[in-house]
C-alpha cells in the first residue's frame, strides 16, 4: 500500500486478487476499512481521484453523512417505521407491510401482527 502524498491516512493499493489494473483507495473510519477503485490504471490520475474522493468522504463524515462499510442492516433501518405503524392500532398497512417484510428480517416473529 502506498501512503497519499497528501492525505498520510489514504492508502493507494492495486487489488490483491491481481485480476485488475486499477489504482484503489482506502482509509480507516470507526474500525473499518473503507475503499473504492479509482477507475484509473494510472498512479497519478489515481492520485488526483483518490484526493476527491477522500475530501468527499471526509465531507459527508462531518455532517453525518457517511454510511460505513457493510452499511447499515435492514432490520435495523426498518425498525422504527415498524414500531410507528405498530402503534397505529395495527393498520392493515402495518399488516401489508409486515407480511412482505419477514422473508427479509432475522427474526420476522418480532414483527408480527
Amino acid at each position: 500500500m502506498t501512503p497519499h502524498p497528501r492525505y498520510p491516512a489514504v492508502k493507494l493499493f492495486k487489488a490483491p486478487n491481481g485480476k485488475s489494473d486499477r489504482w484503489y483507495a482506502g482509509f480507516h473510519h470507526q474500525g473499518k476499512f473503507v475503499r473504492k477503485s479509482t477507475g484509473s490504471a494510472d498512479f497519478t490520475e489515481a492520485l488526483q481521484r483518490a484526493s476527491d474522493w477522500y475530501e468527499d468522504r471526509r465531507y459527508e463524515i462531518r455532517n453525518g453523512k457517511h454510511v460505513p462499510p457493510g452499511g447499515t442492516r435492514f432490520s435495523k433501518l426498518i425498525e422504527p417505521t415498524l414500531e410507528a405503524m405498530k402503534w397505529r392500532n395495527r393498520s392493515a398497512r402495518y399488516v401489508k407491510v409486515t407480511k412482505a417484510l419477514q422473508a427479509w428480517l432475522p427474526d420476522p416473529q418480532s414483527h408480527q401482527a
